[in-house]
């Protein structure tokens, strides 16, 4: 765990990087996890995936929701936080969220 938090070699992810992983993991198409879908089974690694760019990566709100096919800063902000619910209130779902973000560091 202390390698994942400070780690001083760590790869810099891209946002782009991350919707492709969480996409990859979760079976999604990446052209749904971009486009206008909004059934559960799109939704949810989209939210994930706003959530990981935002805690793992520097870029702002607008870049987020522009890798995600041009969403509103609102619709990111409203997503993680929904993402940070779920992970306070489910253990499996943070074990989960957990394992596909030491998958961004450790896949090549």
């Amino acid at each position: 765990l202390q390698n994942i938090l400070y780690n001083p070699q760590r790869k810099t992810l891209s946002p782009e990087r991350i919707v492709e992983t969480v996409a990859r993991y979760y079976g999604v198409p990446l052209d749904q996890i971009k486009g206008k879908a909004r059934d559960k089974q799109v939704v949810l690694p989209r939210q994930i995936a706003m959530y990981l760019m935002r805690e793992e990566t520097e870029a702002p709100l607008l870049r987020i929701g522009e890798a995600l096919g041009g969403r509103d800063h609102s619709t990111v902000l409203h997503g993680c936080e929904k993402i940070e619910r779920e992970m306070a209130e489910n253990d499996d779902f943070r074990r989960d969220v957990g394992a596909l973000r030491e998958m961004l560091y450790t896949d090549s």
